[in-house]
This record gives C-alpha cells, structure tokens and sequence, in this order.
C-alpha cells in the first residue's frame, strides 16, 4: 500500500534525470556530486580548524549519507533509462 503523505521529491528525480541525459552519469558524479563533497569537504575543514571536532563528524557522518544517496539515486535513474531504450 503507497503512502499518501510521504514526500516523492519528484524535482529532484527530475533534475538528475534531466543531467543525465543530457550530459552523462559520469559528468553527474564530476559536477553534482563532486560540488556537494566540496562544500561539505570545507565545512568539515572550517569546523576542524575552530576546534569543534564534534560538528566535523556529525557533518561528515551527513555528508556520506548525502553522497550515498545521491549515488544510488543517480544509479538507479542511469540503469532504468538504459533499461528503457534498451527495450524500446
């Protein structure tokens, strides 16, 4: 049974999409997902140098989800529309 009030986030599904064909899953993880590492990257540095270890691992720890996410999400999007032109 779906849920009706569960967020689908279909602008985001829509914009990867978009990249992908547009561009390619390989330039998705250059620019994408490389930009989103480094403002996380210099977060985790601004926060090491102010001495606030804590911070640093809690942004990283949020940073791996956010790339993982972003990963599988690109990956799933890449294999469904290969799978589709593969079909039709």
């Amino acid at each position: 049974m779906e849920t009706i009030f569960a967020p689908n986030f279909l602008i985001f599904q829509m914009f990867i999409k978009w990249f992908i064909v547009t561009f390619s899953y390989t330039y998705y993880i250059i620019y994408i997902v490389g930009s989103i590492m480094l403002i996380c990257l210099s977060c985790i540095w601004k926060s090491v140098s102010n001495g606030k270890n804590e911070s640093a691992i809690a942004i990283g720890i949020f940073s791996l989800m956010v790339m993982g996410t972003l990963i599988g999400l690109g990956n799933d999007i890449d294999f469904s529309l290969a799978t589709y032109l593969i079909n039709n």
